[in-house]
């Protein structure tokens, strides 16, 4: 018991640095309390008419003591045991010069001189203190009782006091300690916890050092903080202190460094949203043959950042085989069933991506972006899909009007070559031109023959055999539709193809087969309903398209029509109006439909929904001549019609067998 007591009051030997400067400040200030006390006392016994020379010559004398240790004494410990003992002498002399009405009040001086001395964190100084005052008033209490009392006190009388300086005493020490504890020895405190830190940075760096990911915190400046992953050095280079985010990947990818420099201002300026910032920074980079991608994670409550570089290099390379072998089939399946189409769509996506990828063609951003939304586009329908995910990438930076960078436009190029290459594996370098002839036109030509009939026109007709039969174009397109159909989920739908025997010259037509995409996956995915949908709407459960292409007259006419929801006109008039354009009539209305970015689905997917492709199907139109009508009725379908001039075909077919849909109202 005594020995926890004596641990209670008496503190360790050690005085740290932060206690010594504490405890000097402290020291000081109740020194300069007491250099007061001289006159106040002398005014005090001038009052009470108990000699004020001698107040001032006394208390003169007591302060002697606080000047020399606060001089003298290295120890600032002992200097405030006598700063506590001089405060108890002058408490007795303010009670002994104070005598009068007024002089048990004076007691109180050594209540709050217990008190105040909580501010020298040492429980001993104030336990001291008290022995001073008990033994003060005991020993006047005998010998000069007025100078204590200012009534003929009894030894009950001193002993309640003695009760009330025990309780001050207890509750001042226990007060101190605590002090010393969490004031005065923060400091200890601080390192306990400092060394607490570093065990675990020790065991955090260890993790770091030891996983195959690179992680590294960066602050509301862009620097990048001490802690990091060592396997990031060894991915990029030594991380020098006080370095950048900027600096340190930019001495690896300066493009992507710029990027990320003019970028990262945002994060704290509080106008652009966080996140969106967060989201457009780049994320893929590359490096002495590695694929890293870069992640971007806001830490809460510290304004810094969590950047998390991954290699990716494995994983790409096995996603790259597996879709290797995926094209491969894709390759082999489109070649079997529709070798001419499959070659044309070759033949278009080699020359796009050539544009693509030479940095000097002059290429607008909005020029860039319809070039990469069809190779898109029919990417996916022939299943090269390593080509058609990199411009799915692409289209999202575009759409951010963030230009392609060298590096980007490289990919692409390589994306494309080794989808090329496995192409001319099976096609060979020389493809011969195929000719189109089916058995009715055959027997046609054996039966003109053997009648004697017209040279010219026999040659006419075996001349059109070059050129390819509109019916095998419009069943192509049907295929894709039909699977467009399955992978959004609305399938199975029915379409039917209407062309008779019309022939068309192969090169005029390429660029608008390649642009024509667009309308039909538009028809699919903007216009024909699920399943459930329709039934709801008291129609068939199988959607329907109808393609159907004639010559008549001095046209050539192409109808796409579906029998879905039809074009919402106030979802077109309000996307129209959000963009600033003439919104009010109806041909005002048709003509937002082929500017760039308007579209009225609230979220794009892989399909549609990015406002592009009717920009470039009448692009396409408009280059050969021709012109594009469209019908719709909200709730029975939309009806895209196309007229080139009848130079485009080479052969008629049978006379119109569909009446087109009559317009809207």
């Amino acid at each position: 018991m005594m020995r926890r007591l004596l641990e209670q009051v008496i503190l360790p030997e050690e005085i740290s640095d932060f206690e010594r400067g504490y405890l000097h400040k402290v020291n000081r200030i109740a020194l300069f309390f007491f250099l007061v006390h001289p006159p106040v006392f002398a005014g005090v016994a001038f009052l009470a008419e108990t000699g004020p020379v001698y107040a001032l010559g006394l208390s003169g004398l007591v302060l002697v003591g606080p000047l020399l240790a606060y001089k003298t004494f290295s120890n600032p410990r002992h200097v405030s045991l006598v700063m506590g003992l001089a405060s108890v002498f002058m408490g007795g002399l303010l009670v002994h010069f104070g005598q009068g009405p007024m002089e048990i009040e004076m007691h109180f001086y050594f209540l709050v001189s217990l008190a105040l001395m909580v501010v020298f964190a040492n429980p001993l100084v104030i336990v001291v203190a008290a022995l001073a005052v008990v033994a003060h008033h005991l020993l006047f209490f005998l010998i000069l009782p007025r100078s204590v009392f200012n009534y003929q006190a009894s030894l009950w009388a001193v002993a309640v006091h003695a009760v009330f300086i025990l309780l001050a005493t207890v509750a001042a020490s226990f007060a101190a300690r605590g002090f010393f504890l969490n004031v005065v020895g923060l400091e200890k405190i601080v390192k306990r916890r400092t060394r607490q830190l570093d065990a675990r940075n020790k065991d955090l760096r260890l993790i770091l050092d030891n996983v195959d990911q690179g992680f590294m915190t960066v602050s509301a400046s862009g620097r990048v903080a001490p802690a990091f992953s060592r396997i990031l050095e060894t991915w990029l280079g030594k991380i020098r202190g006080g370095m950048s985010l900027w600096e340190y990947l930019g001495a690896v990818d300066p493009e992507l460094g710029r990027e990320l420099e003019d970028a990262w201002p945002l994060l704290g300026d509080g106008i652009v949203d966080a996140d969106a910032v967060l989201e457009a920074l780049p994320k893929r980079m590359r490096h002495q043959g590695r694929e890293l991608l870069l992640g971007f994670k806001p830490i809460p409550s510290t304004g810094s950042f969590l950047v998390v570089v991954s290699d990716v290099t494995a994983r790409l390379e096995r996603e790259r085989f597996e879709n290797e072998q995926r094209e491969l089939i894709h390759i082999f399946q489109g070649l079997s069933r529709d070798r001419v189409g499959f070659l044309e769509f070759f033949t278009e996506a080699r020359a796009l991506v050539g544009v693509l990828r030479d940095s000097s063609q002059a290429l607008s951003v909005a020029e860039t972006y319809r070039a990469v939304h069809t190779l898109k586009a029919n990417a996916a329908l022939f299943g090269i899909t390593g080509v058609a995910r990199l411009c799915q990438e692409m289209e999202e930076q575009l759409e951010r009007d963030r230009a392609l960078s060298a590096s980007e436009r490289g990919r692409l190029g390589e994306a494309w070559d080794g989808a090329a290459s496995r192409i001319l594996g099976f096609i060979g370098q020389g493809e011969r031109a195929p000719i189109f002839v089916d058995a009715d036109e055959l027997q046609e030509v054996l039966a003109a023959l053997r009648k004697g009939g017209d040279r010219a026109e026999i040659a006419q007709m075996i001349e059109s055999w070059k050129d390819e039969p509109a019916a095998q174009r419009l069943h192509r397109i049907a295929d894709q539709a039909r699977a467009l159909a399955d992978r959004l989920g609305k399938g199975p739908i029915e379409v039917i193809v209407d062309s008779g025997r019309l022939h068309l010259p192969q090169g005029p037509w390429m660029d608008f087969w390649g642009s024509f995409v667009h309308v039909t996956r538009n028809a699919v995915d903007h216009g024909l309903e699920d399943r459930g949908e329709r039934v709801a709407r008291g129609k068939g459960p199988k959607g329907q398209l109808r393609l159907k292409m004639d010559c008549v007259s001095d046209q050539v006419r192409l109808v796409i029509a579906d029998d879905g929801r039809g074009i919402d006109w106030e979802s077109v008039r309000e996307a129209a109006r959000g963009m600033g354009l003439p919104a009010q009539t109806r041909e005002e209305l048709l003509e937002a439909l082929f500017f760039d970015g308007l579209s009225t689905k609230k979220s794009p997917n892989d399909i549609s929904g990015r406002g592009i492709g009717l920009g470039v199907v009448r692009s396409a139109c408009q280059r050969m001549g021709g012109t594009i009508h469209i019908r719709s009725e909200p709730g029975h379908g939309t009806e895209f019609e196309f007229r080139f001039p009848r130079s485009l075909c080479s052969s008629v077919s049978r006379p119109w067998s569909l009446e087109p849909m009559r317009a809207a109202s």
